[in-house]
């Protein structure tokens, strides 16, 4: 599935300032490859009434050649900042990372199962692959 967003950009020294780089993640959309902690974790996520997780990037730098994404997370209503290096290959206009957040992070709590003997991990990791055009 192919989403197009609008998205302008500042030029200011090493970095581009981005307005209207939103990404939308569908909370329901996660499959941890078993059907009971997929189920699990689309309840913590509370996916009914927070349908999409939200990831704006903000800016993104250049430091001693490499990038950095500044972003801001929403989940469940909560936002946090994160800063997330990222690849970038001109050839393919390619963004490329992994950003891994902890659930704690937004007042979400690790369902536990079997009196507490089995866990849901309380980090979640979302590999982005992304291929720009413009």
């Amino acid at each position: 599935m192919q989403n197009e967003m609008t998205v302008t950009h500042i030029k200011r020294e090493s970095k581009l300032v981005l307005d209207g780089a939103i990404i939308k993640i569908k909370s329901k959309g996660f499959d941890c490859g078993h059907k009971m902690i997929t189920s699990d974790l689309k309840k913590v996520l509370n996916s009914e009434v927070y349908p999409d997780i939200e990831i704006t990037i903000k800016e993104i730098v250049s430091q001693n050649n490499k990038l950095l994404a500044k972003t801001n997370i929403k989940i469940t209503g909560i936002e946090k900042n994160y800063n997330l290096p990222v690849n970038f290959d001109s050839s393919t206009n390619n963004v490329k990372g992994d950003l891994t957040i902890n659930i704690n992070d937004f007042d979400l709590k690790s369902p536990k199962k079997v009196l507490g003997l089995i866990k849901l991990k309380e980090t979640i990791t979302i590999h982005f692959n992304l291929f720009l055009e413009y």
